[in-house]
């Protein structure tokens, strides 16, 4: 699983870490949500060869091409995610209250 996330998964994803020097421990479970996250047609995607060793069906460089494009997607979600909540709140939002109505 390491191996695969190692090689395959979120690399450049923008998302926090957890650093070794932090003295954090990532917990298994963790692991194992961002795990299924990034494959969750794993078993589509994947074959298991006669060593053990897990290897695309399609071959690494069209597994590699399709996971940049999901980093890609998920970096565009992540950036819309904070402009929403960076949004400046200016005067211009509050409610008008027109004098007939007071």
């Amino acid at each position: 699983m390491s191996r695969l996330m190692r090689v395959y998964g979120p690399k450049k994803c923008l998302r926090n870490r957890t650093t070794k020097e932090s003295g954090k421990i990532v917990k298994p479970e963790s692991i194992r949500r961002k795990f299924y996250r990034w494959f969750p047609d794993f078993n589509e995607r994947f074959v298991k060869t006669s060593d053990g060793w897990f290897k695309p069906k399609a071959g690494h460089q069209q597994e590699m091409t399709y996971r940049e494009e999901l980093r890609k997607q998920d970096k565009i979600i992540l950036l819309a995610k904070k402009k929403m909540c960076r949004r400046p709140k200016n005067s211009n939002d509050t409610p008008v209250v027109v004098e007939s109505e007071i």
